[in-house]
């Protein structure tokens, strides 16, 4: 009886100490991540094919610095590995993507094509592996915020498939077919902006944690 309560206070305080590495480890570089999501979002704007009829050098620099930047975040992704094999398919992912689009808009041709299809699909097992990654890593420590990482993967995901499903009925019946696009666009910036404060949200978690367990 006694060896295993002794069993159960030791197992406790391992899995104590294993959560708080593991917050200090990810708590600043989840804080990087939150940095290079914001200028992620700048270099997309500045990418935008519409920028180039305003500033042709604006564009490139913005195409440029987009590359620069998945690099470094895919990078800060896959040393979080450590934790989570999730973030090195994550990391991986957001290194080749901007690559792949770069070179693809260079060569264009077939190329552009591959590469379009690509990045269909890139983007995507890194989010999934992501916000995965943040989801099994808040286990224990947060599983409110654990959970709602997988709700943003949910709702992301539901209205992404709205918004195909409204592209084919927009074939056949124009006005709800535009309504439906109009409305998960807007559904899909929203969840892109609370996954935006979940990576906030995580980063003071991990911090707080920390900070808590060693008054």
């Amino acid at each position: 009886m006694s060896g295993t309560y002794f069993d159960q206070f030791y197992d406790s305080q391992s899995q104590d100490a294993e959560k708080l590495e593991r917050s200090r480890f990810l708590g600043p570089k989840v804080k990087i991540i939150f940095a290079l999501s914001i200028l992620q979002i700048i270099c997309n704007v500045l990418s935008n094919e519409r920028v180039v009829m305003i500033s042709l050098e604006l564009y490139f620099v913005g195409l440029i610095a987009g590359v620069i930047v998945g690099i470094i975040y895919g990078a800060i992704l896959i040393s979080m590995s450590k934790v989570s094999d999730r973030f090195k398919i994550a990391g991986v992912c957001n290194i080749l993507s901007p690559i792949i689009a770069f070179v693809a808009g260079l060569i264009g041709g077939a190329a552009l094509v591959i590469g379009s299809i690509t990045l269909l699909i890139m983007p995507f097992v890194a989010m999934y592996q992501e916000i995965y990654g943040y989801s099994d890593t808040l286990s224990g420590i947060n599983n409110a915020l654990s959970m709602k990482w997988q709700g943003i993967w949910k709702s992301m995901i539901t209205w992404l498939i709205v918004m195909i499903v409204s592209l084919i009925v927009m074939f056949f019946i124009q006005i709800i077919g535009m309504i439906g696009i109009i409305v998960s666009a807007i559904a899909i910036i929203v969840v892109s902006i609370t996954r935006l404060v979940c990576i906030a949200d995580t980063a003071n978690v991990f911090n707080n944690y920390v900070a808590y367990h060693n008054k």
